[in-house]
């Protein structure tokens, strides 16, 4: 448990590591049969390089993975178990198992391969062939990511059709670490041709893993809202599109300047915006707050994209805003919020580590925050609060003096 206080944020820091880039890393040296320590980022990039390891290593029988909480895991590997052509039984929390994954399960069924939904998870067995692959608009594009790591392996050329342009953000970071392993995708106007046979190659040069723009971007709302903060170790010409939030905050009012690659956001006024989250779910929770501190009306639209990857954050999310005081509405495809004045209480934030850091941000704006599944944040971005703490933000955890 941890009491949030208001807090005037200065200072400097170090971004933290890219999860999606470790995720990547981990799973493409595996691959390429080489050994390579790649810095753990949260608890996700653990389950990966674990549960890889199994699968690789996995015999005839079958072989008990454990994903945990981590959906990115499950859905990168599960078509690379199918692609080694391994029994390979996916245990996963209780969460993830509610999460529908039918259409998907559909594909990789008509593709060689048997996946099962058990009690504990899931099973695949048998060997995922090469072919056209259908992929509808309510699939998560990190089932996508997982086809592309996973098809080159086959014998044959497959393609991976579909309609939907949120894929290509998403996917096109994924297409860039695997061209460093030697494996190429090509863009078409159907989807994505991927070339069977081929062979993953480790680079001779060891790659460094990028600061992560959607865990700074929690920290530069911060700033917008309550003070100032540099950020150093982001790449500027990165494709992850979390990087949108330096022009979302300048249209929120806050000042933002770069000088020698690092990046400062101050606080000048906080501004009603209009954002369009199709491409950035991750960063609906943020944005949120930011909203939900500025005077007026915002709205954020496409919010249906972040059930795309978590099917209960949305509804988390408002009723975060709701026990903040916030007034919002949502009709399922926008997000309308009237900002003002948050207030703060015990939260119930559901063990989602993105809706615990939009909350710790309202805290910081209007103090008196409580938050109990602190350890959720472990997913993403463990050394958050202390972090924060180095800016110079109030936090209480001793339980006797909350």
């Amino acid at each position: 448990m941890i009491k949030i206080h208001k807090s005037n944020i200065i200072g400097e820091l170090k971004a933290p590591p890219s999860k999606s880039h470790a995720h990547r890393l981990v799973i493409c040296y595996a691959l390429a049969k080489t050994p390579k320590n790649i810095e753990y980022v949260g608890t996700d990039s653990y389950h990966s390089e674990s549960v890889i390891k199994n699968i690789i290593n996995a015999s005839d029988l079958p072989t008990d993975v454990e994903c945990g909480q981590s959906a990115s895991s499950f859905r990168f590997l599960l078509p690379i178990a199918g692609a080694l052509g391994k029994n390979i039984r996916f245990f996963v929390s209780n969460n993830l198992t509610k999460r529908s994954i039918d259409e998907m399960l559909i594909c990789l069924n008509s593709h060689g391969v048997k996946v099962e939904k058990k009690r504990y998870g899931y099973e695949s067995k048998g060997q995922l062939k090469s072919g056209d692959y259908v992929i509808p608009k309510n699939v998560c594009a990190q089932y996508i990511s997982g086809l592309m790591f996973a098809l080159p392996l086959l014998d044959g050329d497959s393609k991976i059709i579909t309609t939907c342009d949120v894929m290509t953000e998403y996917t096109y970071f994924t297409m860039r670490c695997l061209e460093e392993f030697g494996i190429k995708i090509e863009k078409t106007d159907y989807g994505y041709f991927v070339e069977g046979n081929q062979t993953y190659v480790a680079p001779e040069d060891d790659i460094e893993l990028e600061g992560d723009w959607l865990s700074s971007a929690a920290l530069f709302a911060t700033a917008a809202m309550t003070g100032e903060i540099t950020v150093s170790g982001l790449n500027l010409k990165s494709k992850q599109v979390d990087m949108v939030i330096l022009k979302l905050l300048k249209r929120y009012g806050a000042n933002v300047s770069i000088k020698d690659g690092n990046i400062t956001v101050k606080k000048v006024s906080c501004k009603p915006i209009n954002f369009d989250a199709r491409y950035t779910p991750g960063l609906v929770p943020i944005v949120s707050i930011l909203c939900a501190n500025a005077k007026g009306k915002s709205v954020i639209k496409n919010v249906d994209s972040v059930s795309m990857q978590s099917q209960t954050r949305l509804r988390n999310l408002m009723c975060l805003l709701k026990e903040l005081g916030v007034k919002a509405a949502c009709n399922g495809k926008d997000l309308i919020i009237e900002g003002g004045e948050m207030v703060g209480k015990h939260l119930r934030c559901e063990a989602d580590h993105r809706i615990i850091m939009a909350a710790v941000l309202a805290g910081l704006v209007c103090g008196n925050v409580i938050i109990d599944d602190l350890y959720a944040i472990n997913k993403s971005y463990p050394d958050f609060i202390s972090d924060l703490e180095k800016v110079k933000a109030n936090t209480t955890s001793n339980l006797a003096n909350i």
